[in-house]
């Protein structure tokens, strides 16, 4: 998925109190830093195809994007290299993860063609859990401020 914009929300939150919080229609504007600090119910996350993956009964959510930015090329032929001042990042993943108690739930969706046998697919998604303390979420250094 290269397009910045999608032409629906990539997600809403049911709180428990009844109140609804759209997300985002970009990888680059998801508004997460916007959700207010309320118990949520239930996360609809919408995949790249219009499916949609649902989040419910964790005690805080967490929703990020890892995106690529190449910053230097190199051409094999004659062999030289040639800084890239001004590149577009390249979408990788997105991330919507769950915690509970001390375990993390992460769910990791590619945002590029994936090999899967003979075929390319968009959407494939891993599905990981953690410790809160093991090394990856340590490694990726996650905002405390930014679970919800």
């Amino acid at each position: 998925m290269n397009n910045k914009k999608t032409p629906h929300s990539l997600y809403l939150i049911t709180f428990k109190d009844g109140t609804k919080f759209i997300g985002g229609n970009s990888f680059f504007e998801t508004k997460w830093t916007d959700v207010p600090y309320k118990e949520i119910k239930r996360i609809f996350v919408r995949l790249p195809g219009g499916d949609h993956l649902t989040l419910s009964g964790y005690d805080k959510y967490f929703f990020m994007v890892e995106a690529t930015k190449d910053w230097m090329r190199i051409n094999v032929k004659n062999k030289t290299t040639q800084k890239i001042n001004h590149n577009t990042p390249r979408l990788e993943y997105f991330y919507i993860m769950g915690k509970k108690k001390d375990l993390i739930v992460s769910y990791r969706i590619s945002l590029k063609a994936v090999r899967q046998g003979d075929e390319y697919k968009l959407s494939k998604i891993t599905k990981n859990v953690y410790a809160t303390d093991a090394l990856r979420i340590k490694k990726w250094g996650l905002n405390k401020n930014q679970w919800k």
